[in-house]
């Protein structure tokens, strides 16, 4: 007996210390020269060191109350490297870099420094020792949703920006719409063949040579006319950021070469340019893609697959996508680690809520129209994909609110389950119905009124609002008239009334209802200008743009952004006729050549493929086109001569 039990002495130690590795549970055993004293004091201390670390963590708190953060981050590092199994000061230590440090700096750039500092914190080193923690996927979720997908910092537009431009050569651009079928199965079906390409990928360089031969010549190349060595993440985004600026600059039309683009390496141009090496290159990307995901940025293909399932057409260039992903990741790692004795330890509400608020950004802002070419050029209009998504998402966390509160109220909470979403859920349905009915489609805007109207007499959310009830029994088009007559300066109602009511305007001209188009534009128009004269405020830490600028001032440019978007959108035909019976030549100046980037080269290959009529036959160059490029060449060289006169 004493022998049996010695040797499985021996096999459970061998077992504990490799679990003990993997899920990261060891603490720092000595100090590095570049460590504060106190980590040295604390590896002193030995089996006193919690107590050392709660003298820290006091020390860590009064610092920040004392507005001296920079003391509380040397605070914090200590005591993540002493016990990096303590996931609240994780998050203390992010917070204090995304929220207080960045709104105490000078500049934008500054600012977003700060806030992926606090990003890449939680998610490159405090998840990572915590894979199962609840409260750091949530605190990571929230400054994706909140701090830069928000509108309440003003520097919030250049995060935007940075993080799509982030993004857009981490995982290339998304899939165009697809012309013939625009429902959400398919718009899903491509987002997950697109992402399925990089999560089959081989994991290691010497699996991707043996699919291709080739692959050894072009990372040999690459290494010797380069200096890139795939196995750095550095080189990795490199070669990235080179690939998405060469794709960028081949779509441009002739007349367009000319003007002024980001530089790219001279030899990494002569590779992506050998015809011999495209073989290579397309198993490569991928392959560089997954690596960039799963070693740099900590996430994982299939998973981003499944939401994507789940959720919607995610474009992961959106920042709710990540709150997404995150939040969502948090509460399935923490569902197996919920019983009856520890349920209230799991803040998975408040976490479900992230998850919802980011569905909702998802629906008011989750089509992107951004081009890595033109960096601040930024346009993200209502994506009515998720306007599903929300609903069922609802459905699954009430019943997992229901089982969460059975489990720590016992059969009170069968009988009362708590519900903190029927506010949100109905002010988001509102807000649905009158962004479908001004962009024209009537039919769904009616179906959700009455989906709602039914919600509330099925008393599924525990209503009781006779008031709700008498607004749900009005015509549809006095319903939406009261729901945004009050809310003018609201940035996301601004948006989806202006976005839908030039969509509805931009589509009446298919069926040549020129009354109809007058009446849209010209309530787009003045609802743009309503919201800019109340709302729109510069301020000093980004003069480019101000922080509820969530379309641009100028109504002209507003316009023909989304002029363009809508074009872009539908399919072939029904985009040539809107665009040759659109009143205004100024519309067409200005959208054709960011139609004829997008479009162009696709429409005459198949041309030329298939005698189908090419991109200048369905959209002829406008009489206005060679003033307007005029325009443009004088405004962009002012711009920079400015730029080039601030620098001095």
């Amino acid at each position: 007996m004493f022998l049996a039990s010695m040797g499985a002495s021996v096999f459970m130690s061998a077992e504990i210390s490799a679990s003990f590795g993997r899920n990261k549970l060891g603490y720092a055993d000595r100090a590095e020269d570049s460590d504060p004293p106190e980590v040295g004091i604390g590896i002193a201390m030995g089996a006193f060191r919690g107590v050392f670390v709660n003298y820290l963590w006091l020390r860590a708190n009064k610092a920040k109350d004392k507005g001296n953060y920079y003391e509380a981050i040397d605070l914090s590092k200590t005591i993540t490297k002493l016990q990096p199994r303590f996931p609240r000061v994780w998050a203390f230590h992010a917070w204090n870099m995304a929220y207080n440090i960045s709104v105490a700096t000078n500049t934008a750039e500054e600012r977003w420094q700060w806030v992926n500092a606090g990003i890449r914190l939680i998610r490159d080193q405090g998840i990572p020792a915590n894979p199962g923690d609840l409260l750091l996927h949530k605190e990571l979720a929230w400054i994706y949703v909140h701090k830069i997908q928000g509108t309440m910092d003003d520097a919030n537009q250049l995060y935007k920006r940075r993080f799509a431009a982030e993004w857009n050569v981490i995982l290339g651009s998304p899939p165009k719409f697809d012309l013939n079928n625009r429902g959400r199965d398919k718009a899903v079906a491509d987002y997950v063949a697109w992402l399925k390409r990089i999560a089959d990928a081989p994991n290691s360089l010497e699996d991707v040579a043996k699919s291709k031969p080739i692959v050894s010549e072009l990372v040999k190349r690459l290494k010797d006319e380069v200096g890139a060595n795939l196995d750095s993440s550095e080189d990795r985004i490199r070669i990235l950021n080179g690939i998405e600026l060469g794709r960028s600059i081949s779509r441009l039309s002739a007349n367009l070469r000319g003007v002024a683009m980001p530089r790219l390496e001279g030899s990494l141009v002569t590779l992506l340019s050998d015809e011999t090496l495209f073989p290579a290159w397309e198993v490569v990307v991928p392959h560089l893609r997954k690596r960039v995901l799963v070693e740099d940025y900590h996430m994982e293909p299939d998973r981003m697959i499944e939401y994507t399932r789940k959720f919607g057409p995610i474009d992961w260039r959106h920042a709710s996508g990540h709150a997404v992903y995150w939040a969502q990741r948090g509460v399935d790692m923490a569902q197996g680690r919920v019983g009856t004795t520890n349920a209230g330890d799991f803040d998975f509400l408040n976490t479900d809520r992230v998850v919802i608020q980011a569905v909702q950004d998802l629906y008011r802002s989750g089509t992107l129209f951004f081009d890595v070419l033109k960096p601040d050029h930024y346009l993200a209009l209502p994506n009515p994909h998720f306007i599903r998504t929300y609903r069922d998402c609802l459905q699954d966390m009430m019943k997992r609110e229901q089982a969460y509160f059975m489990a720590i109220r016992g059969n009170d909470g069968a009988k009362n389950p708590y519900n903190m979403y029927k506010a949100g859920y109905e002010n988001f349905t509102r807000d649905a119905i009158a962004f479908l009915y001004r962009r024209g489609d009537k039919e769904a805007a009616q179906n959700f009124k009455v989906q709602l109207l039914a919600d509330y007499k099925n008393n599924k959310l525990n209503w009781n609002d006779p008031e709700l009830e008498r607004q749900l029994e009005m015509p549809l088009e006095q319903f939406v008239v009261d729901q945004v007559k009050d809310r003018i300066t609201s940035p996301e109602i601004a948006r989806a009334e202006v976005v839908g009511s030039l969509y509805g305007a931009f589509t009446a001209l298919l069926t040549d209802d020129r009354a109809q188009y007058e009446s849209q534009m010209a309530y787009a128009e003045r609802f743009h200008e309503a919201f800019m004269s109340q709302q729109y405020r510069q301020v000093g830490v980004d003069e480019k743009m101000a922080r509820m600028e969530v379309m641009p001032k100028d109504w002209t440019e507003a316009q023909t952004t989304i002029f363009a978007s809508v074009l872009n959108f539908l399919g072939i035909e029904e985009a040539s006729i809107i665009y040759n019976r659109v009143p205004e030549d100024t519309l067409r100046s200005m959208a054709y050549d960011e139609m004829s980037m997008a479009m162009k080269a696709g429409m005459d290959e198949q041309a030329k493929a298939r005698g189908t009529p090419n991109f200048d036959t369905l959209f002829p160059p406008p009489a206005g086109l060679a003033a307007h490029r005029e325009k443009v060449a004088a405004k962009r060289a002012a711009q920079t001569k400015k730029a080039d006169t601030e620098l001095k």
